[in-house]
C-alpha cells in the first residue's frame, strides 16, 4: 500500500491524530481489523469507534471533532480505528461504538438504554432496528444501508418492475465460470467474498420467499439451511461466474471495472455511487434476491447505530450519550455525508430531514431521489438476526458460502478466507475494501 498524502493531523489536547496510513493499517489485508482494546480513556476523553466502512471515513472524523468542541471543548474525543463489530464484541474501554444492528438483540448486554428526542424525525425501519422492551433505546440510529441493483442509465430490461433473480438470469444468462470480469457492457459484477455479507443476503432471500421479516428469524445451523434461499444465491454465482464471485478485490477493481463499462450490472450499496465517474450514466434500485418480487414481498433495509457502552464511567455516561445524539443530528451528519463543494458519500440516512437536507444540496441528483422513494415506503422493514446473531454467523456463515459458490471449476482457485486490503490509491487511503463486503 502506499502512504497516504495526508499528514499527521492535530487533536484537541495537541496529540498527533491517527493518520488516513494508521487507519489504512488498522485495516490491511494481513491482518484486518485487530479489536484490539485501546488503553482506557481518562476523565476528561472519550474513545469513540465509528462505522468503519464508509467512502471517506475521516469525514466523519473531522465533522464531529469540530462540532464537538463547540459544546464540550474540555472533552476530547479519540477515535479508535480497530473496532470491527462484524469481529467480535466492544471492548469495554471503548466508550462510545457503532454496529449493524443485524446484531441489535446481541449487543443488548453492552449497551446503556436511552430516551431519543424527535423519534417522528426517524425513518420506522431505523428505529425498529433499535427498539428494546421499554420505552428506551439502545442506541441512535445513525446510517442505514441497502443491498441495490446497479444499471446503465439506459438499461430499460433491468429496471423493469417485478424483477426477481430468475428475471436477472433470463435478462444476463450465465457469467464465464473461469472469467474473472465480464465482455464489456455484459454480465453482472458481485463481491462474494464476506462471509457476512454473504450470509445476510441468504437470509435475506429466506425472508423474501416468504414475505416476512421477523426480527428473531429462525437461524438453523449447517446442514439444515433453506434450500430455496441457497438456491437464489446460486442463480447470483451463476450469472457473476464463479472466478468473478470469489474475486478478492483489492478496494475498487469491481468499481474500477464499471467506470471502463465493463459489466451489465452491479450488485452493491448506494455509496458505490461516490466512486462513479459518471453518477448521472447509471441508475439503480432494491436489488431483489428471491423469486419474489420486491414490490410484493417488501424491502430489507439495515441500520447502523451508535451506542454507549454500559462499561463506561458513571460520571461519564450523560457526555457520552450527549455526543452519540450530537453525531447523528441532521446537521452534523449532513456535513459527515455531503460537505459543500465535495461529492456527497450517498450513505443512505436514517432521518427525514437529513433526507430533505441531502436532496436540498443536490436537488437534481436521481440517486438521491430514488434513494427517498425506497427509504420512505411503507413496506419497508428493518433487518436484525436475534439474540443469536453472533453464534449464528460465526459457526454458519463459511458453510452458507461453501454451499453457495459449490466447488470451483477446473483451472480456477479455490477463494480461501477473507480479503480486508485497503483501496491502493493514496486519495482513498482512509477507505477499506470492505466497503463491498462484511468479513
Amino acid at each position: 500500500m502506499r502512504q497516504s498524502p495526508f499528514p499527521c493531523r492535530q487533536c484537541d489536547d495537541g496529540k498527533c491524530a491517527v493518520t488516513s496510513t494508521e487507519f489504512g493499517r488498522s485495516l490491511n489485508k494481513d491482518s484486518g481489523p485487530t479489536n484490539q482494546p485501546p488503553p482506557a480513556s481518562d476523565a476528561s476523553t472519550l474513545n469513540v469507534a465509528l462505522y468503519p466502512y464508509t467512502p471517506e471515513p475521516k469525514w466523519f472524523e473531522s465533522t464531529i471533532r469540530a462540532a464537538w468542541h463547540s459544546v464540550q471543548p474540555d472533552v476530547a474525543l479519540n477515535f479508535v480505528y480497530t473496532y470491527d463489530c462484524y469481529k467480535g464484541d466492544p471492548p469495554s474501554t471503548v466508550d462510545v461504538f457503532a454496529y449493524d444492528c443485524i446484531f441489535a438483540d446481541h449487543m443488548r448486554q453492552f449497551c446503556v438504554e436511552f430516551d431519543i428526542d424527535g423519534t417522528a424525525d426517524f425513518y420506522p425501519w431505523s428505529l425498529a432496528s433499535l427498539k428494546t422492551e421499554s420505552s428506551e433505546y439502545q442506541g441512535i440510529p445513525y446510517l442505514g444501508c441497502m443491498q441495490i441493483l446497479i444499471r446503465r442509465l439506459t438499461d430499460a430490461a433491468l429496471g423493469a418492475p417485478g424483477m426477481t433473480v430468475e428475471e436477472l438470469h433470463k435478462i444476463l444468462g450465465d457469467g464465464d465460470p473461469k472469467a474473472v470480469w465480464p465482455a464489456q457492457g455484459q454480465g453482472m459484477l458481485l463481491d462474494f467474498t464476506g462471509g457476512t455479507t454473504v450470509a445476510c443476503m441468504y437470509e435475506q432471500a429466506v425472508m423474501e420467499e416468504s414475505g416476512q421479516f421477523p426480527l428473531t428469524p429462525a437461524l438453523p445451523p449447517c446442514p439444515g439451511l433453506d434450500q430455496q434461499g441457497l438456491a437464489d444465491m446460486q442463480v447470483l454465482r451463476n450469472i457473476a461466474g464463479y472466478a468473478q464471485a470469489t474475486y478478492p478485490d483489492s478496494g475498487y477493481d469491481r468499481i474500477t471495472k464499471w467506470n471502463q463499462r465493463i459489466g451489465r450490472a452491479f450488485v452493491g450499496l448506494t455509496e458505490i455511487f461516490h466512486f462513479i465517474d459518471n453518477v448521472d450514466a447509471s441508475t439503480y434500485s432494491v436489488m431483489p434476491l428471491s423469486s419474489e418480487p420486491i414490490e410484493k414481498v417488501g424491502i430489507p433495509l439495515y441500520t447502523d447505530a451508535l451506542s454507549v457502552n454500559v462499561a463506561i464511567a458513571q460520571e461519564k455516561r450523560a457526555t457520552a450519550i450527549q455526543l452519540v445524539k450530537l453525531i447523528a443530528s441532521t446537521n452534523v451528519m449532513l456535513e459527515c455525508m455531503s460537505p459543500t463543494g465535495k461529492k456527497p458519500q450517498y450513505l443512505v440516512p436514517t432521518r427525514q430531514s437529513l433526507m430533505n437536507q441531502l436532496l436540498a444540496r443536490q436537488p437534481n441528483s436521481a440517486v438521491y431521489n430514488i434513494m427517498r422513494n425506497i427509504i420512505s415506503n411503507d413496506m419497508a422493514h428493518p433487518f436484525r438476526l436475534g439474540a443469536d446473531s453472533r453464534t449464528w454467523l460465526d459457526s454458519t456463515k463459511g458453510c452458507i458460502k461453501t454451499e453457495i459458490l459449490g466447488p470451483p471449476p477446473a483451472g480456477v482457485a479455490e477463494h480461501v478466507g477473507e480479503d480486508s486490503a485497503v483501496f491502493n490509491d493514496p486519495a482513498y487511503a482512509s477507505t477499506p475494501a470492505g466497503l463491498l463486503r462484511r468479513p
